[in-house]
């Protein structure tokens, strides 16, 4: 079964969420993009190179 980033969204805090917010504007991609990477296994710093 695959998970949807918009599932996971709902259970980040508040200040996760903007830090999700802020990596993906940096990167210049979506934040359901970072989610997918993350989940891939990339880490926080990859994602924004």
């Amino acid at each position: 079964m695959r998970t949807r980033p918009k599932a996971i969204l709902v259970h980040l805090s508040d200040q996760e969420r903007e830090l999700l917010d802020r990596r993906s504007r940096d990167a210049g991609v979506s934040r359901a993009a970072v989610i997918r990477l993350l989940l891939r296994g990339a880490l926080l710093a990859e994602v924004t190179r």
